[in-house]
């Protein structure tokens, strides 16, 4: 299942973490077991300060988090994070035309994605988001070979805003005949598969 972030459980992780290097850089650990030193004035209203920090922060966690207008989970929390796996196939289609006699090797191209993809019942990469692509080689026409072109995909935009990276699946694209640039119309399909494994944020 996917996993909500609890806000209750995050703002006292976060003080523990900074006010532990702010306790043990001034050395206060040492001097609560130490025997020859007492802890001074000005160590205890910095102790107090701490203490009444830490007991604001975790009795106002809503408040605190309000302000970033990150969208609450179901349950109150904040938004879910799906784990996307590596390999996770993504089903693209061309959204302009190619001619090979327009282009050169490097130019980037459009995609976008066709059907949503999911990972357990949530939408990682929603239907309609942009892909980008990119010419990856040309060969040109002789006297006796078509000329073709080689498109692939290089990444995808997922459903909160991150980009994918696509393990590019080559396609190549020939002319019928020689001397004749190679067209490829807009809608070609294209098959990829996302290259590394990646959290991402999902509303439900």
């Amino acid at each position: 299942m996917p996993v909500c972030r609890n806000q209750a459980a995050v703002v006292p992780i976060f003080f523990k973490k900074n006010f532990q290097k702010i306790f043990e850089k001034n050395g206060y650990h040492r001097r609560l077991i130490s025997t020859n030193r007492q802890i001074s004035f000005t160590d205890m209203k910095n102790l107090l300060f701490l203490a009444v920090s830490i007991c604001f922060a975790v009795a106002l966690p809503t408040q605190i988090f309000s302000k970033n207008e990150i969208l609450p989970c179901p349950d109150g929390g904040f938004p879910m994070l799906v784990t996307m796996l590596a390999g996770t196939p993504v089903k693209l289609e061309l959204a302009e035309k190619i001619e090979s006699h327009k282009m050169k090797e490097g130019r980037l191209v459009q995609f976008v994605v066709r059907g949503n993809v999911v990972v357990k019942t949530a939408t990682v990469i929603r239907h309609g988001a942009v892909a980008t692509g990119r010419v990856k080689s040309i060969t040109r026409s002789t006297y006796s070979t078509p000329e073709s072109i080689i498109l692939e995909v290089i990444d995808v935009q997922a459903a909160d805003g991150q980009t994918v990276a696509l393990a590019g699946i080559e396609q190549e694209f020939a002319a019928e005949w020689p001397n004749e640039p190679v067209s490829v119309s807009p809608g070609e399909l294209f098959t990829s598969n996302t290259m590394n494994t990646m959290e991402i944020e999902v509303e439900k």
